[in-house]
C-alpha cells in the first residue's frame, strides 16, 4: 500500500545516540563536568553509571556526590572490591547493559581492569552493533599480572575507537597492538567558574605578605614536594614565601624536612581544602608549582592542577615528568624534575619579574580556554564517537583479516 503522506509529511527525527558511560571517577560532582558539557547539546541520550561509594586512592570511602546536569541519568550502583580500581565491579552490570543497550559504551576506565573487560565481553557477547570505546591514561608501558595482561588484550581487540589523556599513553597502547582509532583528549575546565578572583582576605589570614610560589596537590613522594623544598633553601633568602596547600602520608616528613633546612619560618601550610575552594588559593598565589618525579611505576598523566593555575592566570612551573611539559606548552615554565637548582632558578626568574609573570598569566588563561575548555573537549569527544560509529563492526572487521 502506498503512504498517504505525501510531500508535507516531515521525515522523522533521527534518533539522538545512546551512549553509557562507565566511570568510577564520577563518583565526584567535579569530574560530572566531563558529562556536563556533552550533554549540553541535547542530542545525545546519555547515561553514566557511578559507585555509590568508592574507596580506592582515598583515606576514607567517599559517597557519591550530589549536582551535575540534569540533562543526562546518572545511574548510582553499588560496587563490589571499591578498593581497588582494576578489581571493582558493579553487580547490576550486565542487567543495566541490557536495559540501555547503548549505541557507543564508553569506558572511562582502563583496558586492563575487570570492570572493563566484563562489559566489552557483554557487547562482543549480546550487542555486537554497540561501539566500544576506552580512554586510556597509563602512560607507562606495564606488563601486568594474568588474568589482568589477558583482560586487557581481549579490550584492547574488541575496541572500536580509543582516547588518551595524553601523548605517552597513545603509544603506550600502540605497542600493545591497538591498532584503531586514537586520539589525545585530556580533562577539561569550566572558564567561567575557573578565573582569577580577589583573594586579598585569604593572603591577610594566611599572613602572606611577600610574593608567594605555591603548590596545590596530594602530599605524596611522586609529587616531589620535597624538591620544592629544597628548590626554597638553594638560597634562603626570603624572597617569596611558599604556600603548601594539601595533605598525604609525606606531610609529617615534609615538616620536619622544612625544620632541618631551616626555611620554616618561609612556609605556610594548609590542609586539603574543597574543589569550591581551588579557585581563591590558586589566585593568593604569584606562581603554582608542579614538581612531580617519575617513579617505575608512575608518572604524571596530566596535572590537572596546572590547567586550573592557568584557567585562574596564576604563572605555572612544572618539571618534565610525563605529559607536564604538554600541558603547559608555552605558557609556563619546565625544569628537570627532581633538579631543586633548576627549580630554584625558574622561580628567581618569575619572583623578580613581574611582567614575565604577567605574560605567562595571559598565556595560560587563553591555552586554558582554548585547549582545555570543557566546551572544545566535548566536541573532541563526540569526533571519536562518531569515529567509531563509522568503523564496520568487530565481526566484520574479523572477518576481513581472515580473507
Amino acid at each position: 500500500m502506498m503512504s498517504t503522506c505525501g510531500r508535507h509529511c516531515s521525515p522523522s527525527a533521527p534518533r539522538p545516540l545512546r551512549v553509557l558511560s562507565i566511570w568510577h571517577g564520577a563518583v565526584r560532582a567535579l569530574n560530572r563536568e566531563r558529562y556536563d558539557a556533552l550533554a549540553e547539546s541535547g542530542d545525545l541520550e546519555l547515561t553514566v553509571l557511578a559507585p555509590k561509594r568508592w574507596s580506592a586512592a582515598m583515606p576514607r570511602p567517599l559517597d557519591l556526590e550530589p549536582g551535575g546536569n540534569q540533562r543526562y541519568r546518572l545511574i548510582a550502583a553499588s560496587a563490589w572490591l571499591r578498593r581497588h580500581a582494576a578489581f571493582h565491579f558493579y553487580p547490576r552490570l550486565i542487567s543495566i547493559l541490557a536495559q540501555i543497550r547503548p549505541d557507543i559504551l564508553d569506558l572511562y576506565e582502563e583496558p586492563y581492569t575487570f570492570i572493563a573487560w566484563a562489559a566489552a565481553w557483554w557487547r562482543n557477547q549480546f550487542a555486537p552493533g554497540t561501539r566500544l570505546v576506552f580512554t586510556a591514561c597509563q602512560n607507562i608501558a606495564k606488563r601486568y599480572p594474568p588474568p589482568f595482561r589477558q583482560m586487557e588484550r581481549y579490550v584492547l581487540q574488541s575496541a572500536d575507537a580509543a582516547m588518551a589523556l595524553n601523548r605517552e599513553a597513545v603509544g603506550v597502547f600502540r605497542a600493545k597492538g591497538y591498532d584503531g582509532p586514537f586520539e589525545v583528549v585530556p580533562t577539561g575546565i569550566d572558564p567561567a567558574r575557573l578565573r582569577r578572583v580577589d583573594a586579598g582576605d585569604l593572603r591577610r589570614r594566611l599572613g602572606l605578605t611577600r610574593p608567594t610560589v605555591g603548590y596545590l596537590g596530594r602530599l605524596v613522594e611522586e609529587k616531589g614536594v620535597a624538591v620544592l623544598l629544597d628548590a626554597v633553601a638553594v638560597a634562603n633568602d626570603g624572597s617569596f614565601q611558599l604556600l603548601i596547600v594539601g595533605d598525604g602520608p609525606e606531610k609529617t616528613a615534609l615538616l620536619r624536612r622544612a625544620e632541618d633546612l631551616r626555611i620554616a619560618e618561609h612556609i605556610v601550610w594548609a590542609d586539603s581544602i574543597g574543589s569550591e575552594s581551588v579557585v581563591r588559593y590558586l589566585s593568593a598565589m604569584d606562581v603554582l608549582v608542579l614538581p612531580s618525579l617519575t617513579r617505575p611505576h608512575w608518572k604524571e598523566q596530566l596535572g590537572r592542577v596546572l590547567i586550573e593555575a592557568m584557567a585562574c592566570q596564576t604563572a605555572v612551573v612544572g618539571s618534565n615528568s610525563g605529559a607536564i611539559p604538554e600541558v603547559v606548552g608555552d605558557a609556563g615554565l619546565i625544569f628537570p624534575e627532581g633538579n631543586a637548582r633548576e627549580l630554584r632558578a625558574a622561580l628567581d626568574r618569575l619572583v623578580s619579574n613581574a611582567a614575565l609573570r604577567r605574560d605567562l598569566a595571559v598565556r595560560g588563561r587563553r591555552r586554558a580556554e582554548a585547549e582545555f575548555n570543557w566546551a572544545t573537549i566535548a566536541e573532541r569527544i563526540r569526533a571519536v564517537w562518531t569515529a567509531a560509529r563509522q568503523r564496520p563492526p568487530l565481526e566484520l572487521r574479523r572477518r576481513g583479516e581472515s580473507l
